[in-house]
């Protein structure tokens, strides 16, 4: 496992999550329904204009996260299709910037773009507090490209009931017939790339996968967002890829934005027999995912299993280790921020996955020992 601070300093800048939060609504945000345009949940659409003169002219869409779940969206800066910022993105990634609650759009003396305190608004959190906004001046949010409304859905990891079992040092199964009879449920993901494990594909053109840890807000999709737009800039960073000379293509880039979800949270249906995990956010202390708790008992789970959240992490962990879904994965980059830099913390010292082999570590799925580097970045875990 190696630092990254090349990456915490991007997760730092443009990922401020929340730090509480009782439920998660993961409802898409609809930004155009008929040309299929939607954004996560807990973010807003931002449109890109034409042009100055046809300031009218809607040409596509980004989406605006939030610093907190707990506070509504601040505005999105006007966004023009010939004044695109990352021009040598162009194909990948069109979007947008905006400013937090209680601020608005500016540019500073020598044209940074900037969001400066609105004296006159009185913003205010979803529960009637005030915001208590304390810079003059802050950076942009840096807008995420828009999603297709598959491209937005919930998706689930299944987990073996032999990971449960083995953070037990339960006995191994017995070999049954079925995929109820394997797995006992079944982890909640976001992807840019959609359903990571199907069998019908073989994703080999991706090179860099990104984990992305949320917070104890668990907005997942909030952190899909914010770590496509991440990987776009990092693509102008050597340091991410530890000095080598080339960029990494934003094309080549899984992201998977884990859901650890809780008994309050809106979780979509799923077509699954597999039901979603889930974990107690209150019992016996706030957000147990973060420790490495067990999964709630479902009660109509006839295997009577939970599995930790760490446990949970290998599972996704070694998918992407495994050479026959991403043969050519170079690097998996864990990045987790606030409740989720505990998480991740706390599982990397103490995983003992093989997928940490470096190398070094022979398994069935990576028969030649070519595993991919991981390293693990831990951004203020508070």
């Amino acid at each position: 496992m190696h630092p990254c601070p090349t990456a915490a300093m991007l997760l730092v800048w443009q990922l401020v999550l929340p730090t509480l939060s009782s439920a998660y609504d993961a409802n898409r945000v609809v930004c155009d329904a008929d040309q299929n345009i939607f954004c996560p949940p807990s973010t807003s659409c931002c449109p890109t204009f034409k042009s100055r003169k046809e300031p009218d002219v809607v040409v596509g869409y980004s989406c605006l996260m939030g610093w907190s779940s707990r506070f509504p969206r601040g505005p999105c800066c006007p966004h023009y299709e010939d004044e695109t910022v990352l021009e040598n993105f162009e194909p990948y990634w069109r979007g947008g910037t905006g400013c937090g609650n209680g601020y608005e759009c500016a540019s500073s003396s020598i044209d940074t773009p900037i969001c400066v305190i609105n004296s006159t608004a009185h913003p205010m959190d979803y529960q009637g507090n005030p915001i208590k906004n304390k810079y003059e001046t802050m950076p942009r949010y840096r807008a995420c490209k828009s999603f297709t409304k598959d491209g937005i859905s919930l998706h689930g990891l299944p987990m073996p009931l032999s990971a449960a079992l083995s953070y037990k040092n339960s006995s191994s199964l017995t070999s049954t017939d079925g995929l109820d009879e394997h797995y006992m449920g079944q982890l909640a993901y976001y992807s840019n790339i959609g359903q990571i494990t199907a069998d019908d594909r073989v994703n080999s053109d991706i090179k860099t996968a990104i984990i992305g840890i949320h917070g104890s807000g668990r907005d997942a999709g909030t952190y899909l967002c914010a770590l496509t737009a991440i990987a776009v800039d990092a693509s102008k960073e050597r340091s991410f890829l530890r000095g080598q000379k080339r960029h990494i293509n934003p094309k080549d880039v899984l992201v998977v934005a884990p859901w650890f979800t809780a008994p309050a949270d809106d979780i979509p249906p799923t077509s699954s027999s597999l039901p979603y995990l889930q974990w107690d956010a209150q019992y016996p202390i706030f957000h147990t995912w973060r420790y490495g708790a067990e999964s709630i008992l479902d009660a109509n789970d006839k295997h009577n299993m939970t599995i930790s959240s760490f446990g949970a992490m290998d599972v996704l962990l070694e998918s992407l280790c495994d050479r026959n879904q991403f043969p050519n994965l170079q690097r998996i980059v864990v990045i987790g921020h606030s409740a989720g830099g505990q998480f991740v913390h706390r599982w990397a010292l103490s995983s003992n996955s093989w997928c940490f082999g470096n190398g070094q570590f022979v398994h069935r799925w990576a028969p030649k020992a070519d595993l991919p580097n991981v390293r693990v970045v831990v951004a203020n875990p508070r």
